[in-house]
């Protein structure tokens, strides 16, 4: 597996400087410690930002030059730090965080101990039997007011009950963005400090509070949510499956009903083991100001419980009149079709007309009448809809043609992946949904759809496993309008180099000027297909995705690799190609490589 993308190796030189820069990232950039050294030796007082995410390589001597360069006062300027993917361990953690400058206004980081660092914690001079997380060094750090200007703090992995250290020092005065992410080991009194900091007051500028898959059980349910502050305006709580234990999820709703969020703006609770009761304990509570909604991966939302009043869906159902403002609402996965379908139909004709995203994702099991009613509100009332994800919702044979004549012209994303077996009926209809035609069915009347109103806002396009063939593949790309930047057909192997030419003419003819993004993994791509479309890729690609098309040749790759070089009519804007180049040896690898754009090769990396 070859992945290729500009920009992402810095050997580094002995001697390098950054003069006045002011941002710097080396994300992904494979610094071990000697490279790491060298680049953090030469930082300038000038830097603002530095990204390092994804350099898991640097060890504590790496750390420690950062860590010196920022004691020595070098780094005064310094407002953003990522660290993320770094996976700073203990002793890292110490030659690094006491040191941080007190500029500081974004610090993202996570924390992982490594193995070593595991099995000698116990000998360490002065630790004893208590880990001494990774948190404590930066808990002391604000505890000694060197962080006044700290707005945005992310902090993923392993905090564990330190965490109460880091809690009880946040600077609640500035800071506007909270987040732990993974981290299962907080326990109840760090909760209950970081409960009295807002009880207190002392974080009313807190707007953004991310706890992500970090355990929080009831017991601690009941003591933080009551003591949000009213400045929150995100508040995601996905992944934490266990608040619903002895009525966790009541105390969001009543905290809402009492109107303690009234600038809440967006609330996720994807992926946490939602029963029908307890959505129905805050759903209908959720104050007027929301504008995302993120209820998905919850299978049992809309199952019926033993009382039928009290379902998720039923609730959400009869909240939508006062959110009014509601933008995007994603219930991917939440089993509509598992419960009585009237709910659903229901709850579809009283979608806002403020709309903007609907994600209905892996719902398969819909009723008779469920996507019809859904058609009938696009038409009625989602005039300014941009995004629509019916993905893996079994719109099997005809059932799509209930939605696709109603698509809003607004419509900027469309996905309709892994729905299996599309008809060409359904292919067709979108087809001529796109081109604002009439499609009407001679064999067969009844299957007849008047259309109208092209999708000239189209840029998205995804069609992901639909078995398409080459009727469907001709439909399909002779209707793809001039203004889409990313288009997925992959895993349609049943597309043969006659379907695959109609897309290559439509890019030859320069009808997609502005594609940047297309993916072809899995779609049985041989040689005749590929230099077909090697040939015709347009000029404005960034990224194209071949992965798991085995049958290509080296010789065939070489195609490819004369466009990057093409002076007239190459791949100038190209920055990724994902595939597989056939031949063990390096001689044959060289070959295709040798062709590449000097910053494309310095990408180059085997898996």
């Amino acid at each position: 597996m070859m992945s290729m993308e500009k920009g992402q190796r810095h050997e580094g030189d002995e001697n390098c400087t950054f003069g006045k820069l002011r941002v710097l990232c080396f994300d992904f950039c494979d610094l071990d410690s000697r490279r790491a050294k060298r680049v953090f030796a030469s930082l300038s007082s000038t830097v603002e930002s530095l990204s390092l995410r994804g350099n898991s390589a640097i060890d504590e001597e790496g750390w420690a030059i950062l860590g010196g360069k920022m004691e020595k006062d070098g780094l005064t300027r310094l407002r953003a730090l990522n660290l993320l993917g770094c996976s700073i361990g203990i002793r890292s953690a110490r030659s690094l965080f006491p040191f941080l400058p007190s500029s500081i206004e974004m610090l993202q980081f996570d924390v992982y101990p490594t193995e070593e660092e595991e099995d000698g914690q116990e000998e360490e001079e002065g630790v004893g039997n208590d880990l001494e997380f990774l948190c404590a060094p930066l808990g002391k750090w604000m505890e000694d007011g060197k962080g006044p200007n700290l707005k945005r703090l992310s902090v993923k992995g392993n905090g564990g009950p330190n965490a109460l250290s880091l809690f009880r020092s946040l600077p609640g005065g500035t800071l506007e963005y909270l987040e732990f992410n993974a981290d299962r080991g907080i326990d109840m009194d760090a909760w209950a400090a970081l409960s009295r900091k807002m009880q207190k007051g002392e974080m009313g500028n807190l707007k953004q509070l991310l706890l992500v898959d970090c355990y929080l059980v009831s017991v601690n349910a009941k003591v933080l949510f009551p003591s949000l502050p009213c400045s929150l305006e995100v508040l995601d709580l996905s992944s934490n499956d266990q608040v619903g234990r002895t009525f966790g999820w009541d105390y969001l709703g009543r905290h809402m009903e009492e109107e303690g969020l009234p600038n809440l703006k967006s609330l996720s609770v994807r992926d946490c083991r939602l029963t029908q009761e307890e959505a129905f304990t805050f759903l209908p509570s959720l104050p007027s100001s929301l504008e995302c909604l993120d209820l998905s991966e919850n299978p049992a939302l809309a199952l019926q419980g033993r009382d039928a009043t009290l379902s998720g869906i039923s609730a959400l159902k009869q909240r939508l009149g006062v959110l009014r403002s509601l933008k995007q609402l994603r219930l991917r996965g939440v089993g509509l079709g598992a419960g009585p379908v009237l709910p659903v139909e229901e709850l579809f004709s009283r979608l806002p007309p403020s709309l903007i995203v609907l994600d209905l994702g892996s719902n398969r099991r819909t009723g008779e009448g469920t996507w019809a009613a859904l058609g009938v509100a696009l038409r009625r009332g989602l005039a300014g809809l941009r995004e629509l994800v019916l993905e893996d919702c079994g719109l099997e044979g005809d059932r799509a043609l209930d939605i696709i004549p109603h698509l809003p012209v607004s419509l900027e994303t469309l996905n309709l992946s892994d729905n299996r077996e599309l008809s060409e009926h359904a292919v067709r209809s979108l087809s001529q949904k796109v081109k604002g035609e009439t499609d009407r069915d001679r064999e067969d009347p009844k299957k007849s759809v008047t259309v109208s109103s092209a999708l000239e806002e189209l840029r998205n396009l995804q069609m992901d496993s639909c078995g398409l063939n080459d009727t469907k593949a001709e439909w399909l790309f002779g209707s793809l309008p001039a203004t889409l930047q990313s288009l997925s057909v992959s895993g349609n192997p049943g597309i043969t180099v006659g379907g695959w030419r109609k897309l290559a003419e439509k890019m030859k003819r320069g009808c997609l000027p502005f594609l940047r993004h297309l993916s072809l993994e899995g779609c049985n791509l041989d040689n005749e297909k590929a230099v077909v479309l090697f040939r015709s890729l347009p000029p404005s690609l960034q990224v194209v995705d071949l992965k798991a098309n085995g049958s290509i040749s080296p010789s065939v790759w070489n195609v490819l690799g004369q466009r990057l070089q093409d002076e007239c009519e190459g791949l100038k804007a190209l920055q990724k190609v994902e595939c597989q180049v056939p031949g063990r040896t390096r001689r044959i690898r060289k070959r295709f490589v040798d062709l590449l754009p000097s910053l494309l090769q310095s990408m180059l990396s085997e898996q």
